[in-house]
């Protein structure tokens, strides 16, 4: 499971505990957060994303999932996984758009971020839903707004490779989701010789974040249907 901009580990730790012992869950953890708050922030996403593929164990089956930013980073990994030789059963995405499309809001676009007031960064994140609780007091936004100022200069440079996954691809989209609406998700089609499938849940921008049963059900139902095939 690949985290969104700003976010960690910590952001899955409630949809980790809900799965059974079908699953065993790998939380990628980009550098200078978290568990690895002493480390050195990665140069960019791909880079990040290919190296956290190398440390997944090659006799397993593999299933990766990300939302937002993690999306593209799950997609990375899946195109260096199978550069390898390696088969990823199924490639789940939430509320990001596809790989070539563009990400992050708009202000992203509009200068550079050694510009940006910490009142513009609290207005991106707006943008995508209510603010975090953490971020209304003084120490959770010193904490946070570097990460997310940092996620969003990888993402401004990210550049994708575009390339087709030979693994299937399900798409998840918030029907209220106004940075990345379900027509947009639609696009994720492109990037698979395999099946595609878009699911919506009622929501915004981080509704599966809130909802952990509805993403809990829905990988357990596909461990389920991977055990009937």
């Amino acid at each position: 499971m690949f985290h969104h901009a700003g976010g960690s580990s910590l952001s899955f730790l409630k949809l980790a505990k809900s799965l059974s012992a079908t699953y065993e869950v790998w939380l990628a953890e980009l550098p200078g957060r978290g568990v690895r708050h002493h480390e050195a922030a990665p140069s960019s996403l791909r880079d990040f994303a290919r190296a956290a593929s190398r440390e997944i164990p090659g006799d397993l089956p593999l299933s990766f999932y990300g939302h937002s930013m993690g999306a593209g980073l799950a997609y990375e990994a899946a195109l260096a996984l199978e550069e390898e030789g390696r088969a990823l059963k199924r490639l789940v995405v939430s509320c990001c758009r596809p790989p070539a499309a563009g990400h992050g809001p708009a202000l992203l676009r509009e200068r550079p971020y050694e510009e940006w007031t910490d009142e513009e960064l609290l207005r991106a994140m707006a943008s995508y839903g209510p603010i975090p609780a953490a971020l209304r007091e003084p120490a959770g936004r010193e904490y946070f707004l570097p990460l997310f100022r940092l996620d969003l200069t990888l993402i401004r440079e990210y550049q994708s490779a575009a390339l087709t996954l030979k693994s299937p691809i399900l798409a998840v989209a918030g029907r209220g989701d106004a940075e990345v609406r379900p027509a947009v998700m639609q696009g994720w089609r492109e990037y698979t010789e395999g099946s595609f499938q878009l699911l919506t849940e009622e929501g915004g921008h981080f509704c599966v974040l809130e909802k952990p049963a509805f993403l809990a059900g829905l990988f357990e139902r596909l461990a389920a249907a991977s055990v009937v095939a």
